[in-house]
């Protein structure tokens, strides 16, 4: 079965043009929304690795120090 005239030139109209890495990181990076989310993703991270990395010094200064304290 063949597609007539109109279904093929609507097809060729609705092709997306490409655009370079460039152009679409521009783009993306002018969205207010998305700059705002990236920022809060990064703080997340940063401030769960800190928690994570803290745990061993909460563990070996902090609750062993209360430990010599009690036996006093």
């Amino acid at each position: 079965m063949r597609e007539n005239k109109e279904l093929i030139d609507r097809y060729y109209v609705s092709e997306k043009k490409h655009e370079s890495f460039i152009e679409a990181m521009k783009s993306t990076l002018k969205q207010k929304s998305f700059v705002y989310y990236v920022i809060l993703f990064f703080g997340f991270m940063i401030v769960t690795g800190s928690l994570t990395a803290s745990i061993l010094y909460a563990a070996n200064f902090v609750l062993l120090e209360l430990e010599v304290q009690n036996l006093i």
